[in-house]
C-alpha cells in the first residue's frame, strides 16, 4: 500500500473508528495509531475482498499487527450488506482472533461491527 493511500486509509478509519471500535474487544489496548490501522483495514477489506481472502496490516513503529478475513456476505430484510469477517490482532504482549458481523450503512458505506462471536 502506497503511503498516500495509507493515509487516506487511517484518516477515512478515523472517522468510522468509533462505530468500529465500540465494542470491539481486540483494540481494548491498542494504541490510537494501531486502532486507527485496523480499522483501515476492516474497511477495506469488507469493502473490496472477496469472501476468503485476507487483508494485512502492521505498524512497524509499534509491533503491532493483524490481518481482516471476510467469510461470507449476506443481505438482511432491508436489503442492506452484512459480512461475517474473522478479525486478528498481534502485539509484543500476544495475539486474538475474534469472529464479527458487520453490516454497510447505507448512509455513508461504512462497515459497523453489529455483533461479536469471540
Amino acid at each position: 500500500m502506497g503511503v498516500g493511500r495509507l493515509v487516506i486509509g487511517i484518516l477515512c478509519a478515523q472517522l468510522a473508528l468509533p462505530a468500529l471500535a465500540n465494542g470491539n474487544p481486540l483494540y481494548a489496548s491498542l494504541a490510537e495509531e494501531d486502532r486507527a490501522r485496523a480499522a483501515a483495514a476492516v474497511q477495506e477489506a469488507l469493502e473490496t475482498l472477496p469472501s476468503q481472502q485476507t487483508r494485512h496490516w502492521t505498524n512497524p513503529d509499534s509491533g503491532t499487527s493483524g490481518f481482516v478475513t471476510p467469510q461470507r456476505t449476506f443481505k438482511i430484510k432491508s436489503g442492506t450488506f452484512c459480512r461475517e469477517y474473522q478479525e486478528a490482532v498481534v502485539t509484543p504482549a500476544g495475539a486474538e482472533a475474534r469472529v464479527f458481523t458487520a453490516c454497510r450503512r447505507p448512509a455513508d458505506g461504512f462497515w459497523i461491527m453489529i455483533a461479536n462471536r469471540g
